[in-house]
């Protein structure tokens, strides 16, 4: 299989810690025809070969220090099979609150 690192600079610009969740997420359609990248109820469309999540290896979560930046990165595992079309996906990155 062939891997893929790729990396996004998330920067805390920030006097506190940053604690972020980043979840990967298949694009979807919703009802009115626009895409949609971020969690959703849908069912998985029977045609779609694989999800985003399956290829895409992110941790669950980072913590990213006052007036600093951190670099997240994430793996890309190609699909085994070979398949026409193409997978669009979306990154999001949710700040948890702290308790």
């Amino acid at each position: 299989m062939k891997n893929k690192q790729l990396t996004i600079e998330l920067t805390n610009n920030t006097d506190k810690k940053v604690i972020i969740r980043p979840t990967v997420h298949s694009a979807t359609t919703n009802m009115h025809g626009v895409v949609e990248y971020g969690e959703t109820s849908e069912r998985k469309d029977e045609t779609l070969p694989y999800l985003m999540k399956d290829l895409v290896e992110v941790p669950d979560e980072i913590t990213i220090s006052p007036k600093s930046s951190f670099d997240l990165k994430l793996l890309v595992t190609m699909p085994e099979r070979m398949f026409n079309g193409m997978l669009a996906g979306g990154i999001t990155l949710e700040e948890k609150e702290e308790a």
